[in-house]
């Protein structure tokens, strides 16, 4: 395959290709460190060309193509983990491509690295098999540390919206939004707390 992908989407394709052959999702402490508990998974869903559905079963790895099933020969990714991620790490540019890896497209029956969109926000669809998990099938982002910058936990857009209660304030509001300046933002912040106690 000759397409160029940045970090981040290399990265979702390697996670979704480490579930797919370890079959569970460890869980982190909060330094990211790698905890002995871990969810078991029993599909993959990702938008490939229409749904497709990894099941993930005692007996091996199933892939539903809504009218035909195709057995995933599991064993055969094993190689294609480690050389991702070697690739990943030493990926130069905004985008570049990863060579040697065309078998990994044959063993699963697609070549789409990329499934996520501007309407779903998920990078992977898992469906797991937890008693305490209410829903079953839940959405994850990738967030990969291998890039650089580190990666940000919220992709925000012009639709992103906070708002904050100011303590203590005894300007004008009215003043700090309309101060505009070139940077207004940091000057808007600088009237609140100099107008603050």
């Amino acid at each position: 395959m000759g397409k160029k992908f940045n970090k981040g989407e290399w990265s979702e394709f390697y996670v979704f290709i480490k579930i797919l052959y370890d079959k569970k999702l460890y869980l982190l402490d909060s330094d990211l460190n790698q905890l002995d508990s871990f969810y078991k998974i029993v599909k993959i869903l990702r938008k490939e060309v229409g749904q497709s559905i990894y099941n993930i079963g005692e007996e091996g790895v199933v892939k539903n193509l809504g009218n035909k099933n195709i057995k995933i020969e599991i064993e055969k990714i094993k190689p294609y983990i480690s050389k991702l991620l070697k690739s990943l790490k030493e990926g130069i540019g905004s985008a570049f491509l990863i060579k040697d890896i065309d078998g990994i497209f044959d063993i699963i029956n697609s070549d789409i690295i990329k499934v996520g969109s501007s309407y779903n926000k998920s990078d992977i669809n898992l469906a797991i098999d937890d008693e305490n998990i209410l829903n079953k099938d839940i959405g994850f982002s990738v967030k990969s540390y291998i890039g650089n910058p580190p990666p940000t936990l919220l992709n925000s857009s012009q639709a992103t919206n906070f708002n904050y209660e100011i303590i203590g304030f005894d300007g004008k509001i009215e003043k700090a939004n309309n101060i505009n300046t070139t940077n207004k933002i940091r000057d808007r912040v600088l009237y609140l707390l100099d107008n603050s106690k």
